[in-house]
């Protein structure tokens, strides 16, 4: 029960109200009062502390206050209060019948619409009714909603023919799909290629035949030849002296034009008499006609060998290279 309304500061008409004297509400109390009092504010503050809004107070804030609205209230013993925009406490059973209440659950209007009617059957079950109702409402305009963006999105996708929605949400994603679209896509593209060629292909003459390579005739005979007067070890001994005194690869050229000049025993460089050694005779061996002869046949063999089995061996004669018609 509502006790006593012990202060209203910055609210509609009640700018700075406080109880005196003896204010206590009855079991049945009238207030009273001309249009513009403070009637409906009060309506306003006790609909507020039954619903816990605090819109119902802020909206009628005392225009011009620059303190916060406030409001103390005794109900059933207990104190309740509404500071900095919030009751500490709500108390839901109150009963308020006003103006608001018939817009929100009767009639208002010039003439009855469904949604009167709706608020009749409100009136009738009562709060607990009506906050039920509400959520029907809600879940019913959620529910259209929800079905409305369905069915836009239906009306969005473009399904392959003779495929049905329900079919084409039962498809499962695959994992590696950018992959294998690569792949076909090489394969595409490696095809359009072939394809593109095949007038070229088809205008390229057969493959021409290719005749298996063989060794010269004398391979073996030149591989067999010896010397019989040159001595043991001379190339060995040749080239220990010629990297002895680094003389580098023009040393066997210097050696060998060196010897020639050699007459009468006598050293073309120093004029001294060269006594016979296993050197001098070495130069002698290595250098002979005989020898270089058999180099030179060595040497020629190498190039008719290359000639015979190497890579130039296995291009087609000319005037049948298959990168035209025959000549």
């Amino acid at each position: 029960m509502l006790e006593k309304i012990v202060q209203i500061k910055n609210v509609g008409r009640f700018l700075n109200y406080a109880a005196s004297g003896d204010v206590t509400f009855r079991k049945l109390t009238l207030v009273y009062a001309k249009n513009g009092s403070g009637k409906t504010t009060l309506c306003a503050i006790l609909r507020s502390l039954q619903t816990g809004q605090q819109e119902f107070i802020a909206e009628r804030k005392t225009l011009g206050a620059t303190v916060p609205a406030f409001a103390h209230l005794r109900l059933n013993n207990a104190s309740y209060q509404f500071n900095n925009d919030a009751w500490a406490l709500t108390f839901p059973d109150i009963a308020i019948f006003d103006p608001v209440f018939v817009n929100d659950n009767v009639y208002s209007g010039d003439y009855v619409e469904h949604e009167h009617k709706k608020n009749w059957y409100r009136a009738i079950v009562g709060t607990q009714g009506v906050q039920l109702a509400k959520q029907i409402e809600d879940l019913d305009g959620q529910i259209r909603e929800a079905n409305d963006k369905l069915h836009a999105k239906k009306e969005a996708v473009h399904l392959p023919s003779g495929i049905t929605l329900d079919d084409y949400l039962q498809w499962q994603p695959v994992a590696d799909v950018e992959k294998q679209i690569q792949g076909k896509t090489v394969e595409l593209e490696t095809r359009q290629r072939a394809a593109a060629k095949s007038g070229e292909i088809q205008a390229k003459a057969l493959f021409a035949r290719v005749q298996i390579p063989s060794l010269p005739p004398d391979f073996a005979a030149v591989l067999a030849k010896q010397l019989t007067d040159i001595v043991a070890d001379a190339e060995a001994k040749v080239r220990q002296q010629i990297a002895r005194h680094k003389m580098g690869h023009q040393g066997e050229s210097w050696l060998s034009q060196g010897l020639g000049y050699v007459k009468g025993d006598r050293c073309p460089f120093c004029g001294q008499a060269v006594p016979a050694s296993d050197m001098i005779a070495a130069y002698g061996s290595h250098f002979s006609a005989a020898y270089r002869t058999l180099k030179q046949d060595v040497a020629l063999l190498s190039q008719r060998v290359n000639s015979a089995i190497g890579e130039g061996s296995f291009l087609p004669p000319a005037g049948n290279c298959g990168q035209c018609r025959p000549c």
